[in-house]
């Protein structure tokens, strides 16, 4: 599934709460945060830059510093937030964070609820691009929801359909073809991930950006299926050691090897504070009397496995909460990465 960012969302919505526009721009971060790792997560809308100078909304700080009025204490400024948003819109999107090229002559088509833009003018431009997106999932088998803003609460999909008369570039459909296609809208990323499939992301991961994003996701699908607020998890949580990678390789727990969906699961859930099982202090010897410690950080593991091999999950956590996944390792292992 790709998540396309309209333009509009890009200006921070206004007249918002607090709590809101936090997640907007906590969305902004992690939109960018995507593409420089060559995500194909995201699309951002073509031509966005020159849009939203159309609409008068080019992304300065002072247009930014005037939706954070009211905000007395705020994380971000409008400086940080417009460098966020020309950051992404500098960067070139490959093929894979493209629509498809394509063109279509319409006929009775309708868009139900109508998606609003910021300005009346941008309304039809969506309309517009709903069509494309409709056409990509349709005669390129593409999967897409949106990130938009102003949605309604109670707007969770858009459909939209219609006849298609012909269609470039050819296919071998019969003409004219009903078309009858539904996207889901959200207004934060973290929305938009908690509805992936965090293991499926974790067995194609081939970098420590692809591992820890599966972890967040799945992570986050926790914190929804149990009613959990996902503001609570955020992406400086938790990190990867360095021999974090080489120790799930090492006792079969990547990609569809013996163990990995049950690692993943134990990883996600303690993440998530509701452990699979106990989670007991790392000790420096037999005695059980010391906790073993690394520059301030306390030495914990719990189990992945009970049978053979015996594995465990070991790591670290800060004074502050954030956790450190050290390394995966057998039941008498006493190495603590």
């Amino acid at each position: 599934m790709q998540l396309l960012v309209s333009c509009d969302y890009l200006i921070s919505p206004a007249n918002c709460s607090h709590s809101d526009l936090a997640s907007c721009i906590e969305s902004l971060i992690f939109i960018k945060r995507d593409l420089e790792s060559g995500s194909p997560q995201v699309i951002i809308e073509d031509n966005s830059l020159t849009k939203l100078d159309n609409m008068g909304c080019f992304p300065c700080a002072s247009i930014f510093n005037y939706n954070l009025q009211g905000f007395e204490e705020f994380e971000f400024s409008g400086r940080d937030i417009a460098r966020t948003v020309n950051n992404i819109l500098s960067m070139e999107p490959m093929e894979q964070n493209r629509l498809p090229e394509c063109v279509a002559e319409w006929k009775d088509r309708s868009v139900t609820p109508l998606l609003m833009g910021s300005t009346e003018e941008r309304t039809g431009v969506i309309c517009s691009l709903l069509e494309e997106i409709s056409l990509a999932k349709r005669f390129f088998e593409k999967n897409y929801s949106i990130l938009h803003h102003p949605v309604d609460s109670t707007q969770h999909q858009i459909a939209i359909k219609g006849a298609i008369e012909s269609f470039l570039p050819e296919t071998a459909d019969n003409f004219p073809l009903d078309l009858h296609e539904t996207f889901s809208i959200y207004t934060a990323y973290k929305t938009f991930a908690s509805n992936l499939d965090g293991f499926s992301l974790y067995q194609k991961a081939n970098t420590e950006y692809e591992y820890k994003s599966a972890f967040f996701v799945g992570t986050m699908v926790i914190l929804c299926n149990r009613g959990m607020e996902l503001s609570s998890l955020k992406w400086e949580n938790f990190s990867l050691g360095n021999h974090f990678l080489k120790s799930l390789s090492e006792n079969q727990c990547i990609s569809d090897h013996n163990f990995s969906h049950v690692c993943f699961d134990v990883i996600c859930h303690m993440l998530a504070g509701v452990p699979k099982y106990d989670c007991d202090p790392f000790y420096t010897g037999t005695n059980r009397t010391e906790q073993r410690t690394k520059d301030g950080k306390l030495a914990w593991r719990t189990h992945i496995t009970k049978g053979n091999p015996a594995l465990r999950l070991m790591y670290w956590t800060e004074k502050s909460g954030e956790i450190e996944l050290a390394n995966v390792g057998k039941k008498n292992d006493l190495l603590i990465c």
